[in-house]
């Protein structure tokens, strides 16, 4: 495992993920592919802030180096397990884009609960001018943006800038450099700190239960409040949330 492509370290609560193949434009081989499953597994922070050196978030899947017959794990299956963790992960994911997101960059960015470019980066799906299809980033790019729109960035393969990226729902934050950005992915870290593991899990269940079943949604809803409502955990956290003047001043949150 090559663990020198993937630089690690804190973010105020978090844990720092930073794709480091700046020279390949932080394509994903197969050593960053390891590094990168294996930190995410293991990571027991509140939030998780991804991004990547030089002027690129991440150019997709390194296709010229991956085989995936040569490795133990078949890169797309640890690619598909990597986005599937960001998405569901007891923490709160935030990829800081700062530069091209490009197909599985793309769906990295997508699969992270918060995303905030600055107002230099793209974003685009090119798969289909290899003659490739982006199998696994459809469905990850659609829960943000819509099939209509992820439909339409698969089919003409173009970038769209920062701008049109936050309207289509790509990102959640636009700023001006990646110092803007990492103010903003700090202050999320704080919140999710203060939040809790617990918490975090589940609304993130809840909404994936939205989305798997909604006809049984409410059935769900209905116990999950009685439950909540009759937890001393819970009646604590909202007597201590009460005694601040607003959100903005709770606990931990500084």
């Amino acid at each position: 495992m090559e663990l020198s492509m993937l630089r690690t370290g804190t973010f105020g609560p978090a844990l720092h993920l930073t794709l480091d193949r700046p020279e390949a434009g932080n394509a994903l081989n197969e050593g960053l592919l390891a590094a990168l499953d294996t930190a995410l597994a293991a990571n027991a922070a509140p939030a998780i802030v991804l991004d990547g050196a030089g002027s690129a978030f991440c150019t997709g899947l390194d296709l010229a180096e991956l085989r995936n017959d040569a490795a133990e794990t078949p890169p797309y299956e640890r690619f598909a397990r990597i986005l599937d963790t960001l998405a569901s992960a007891p923490a709160l994911t935030i990829a800081v884009v700062d530069g091209d997101a490009f197909g599985g960059g793309l769906a990295l960015a997508c699969a992270c609960d918060v995303v905030v470019a600055t107002k230099t980066s793209r974003f685009a799906l090119p798969e289909a001018l290899w003659g490739l299809l982006p199998a696994l980033a459809a469905p990850v790019v659609a829960r943000r943006a819509g099939l209509a729109a992820t439909r339409r960035l698969a089919l003409t393969t173009e970038p769209v800038n920062a701008v049109e990226a936050l309207r289509l729902g790509l990102a959640d934050h636009v700023v001006a450099d990646r110092a803007a950005a990492e103010g903003i992915a700090r202050r999320q870290a704080l919140r999710a700190a203060r939040t809790g593991a617990d918490a975090l899990s589940s609304v993130k269940a809840l909404f994936g239960r939205l989305e798997r079943d909604p006809e049984t949604y409410r059935a769900f809803a209905l116990r999950e409040i009685a439950a909540r409502g009759a937890s001393e955990a819970v009646r604590t956290r909202i007597e201590t949330l009460s005694a601040a003047k607003d959100l903005e001043e709770a606990p931990n949150d500084r």
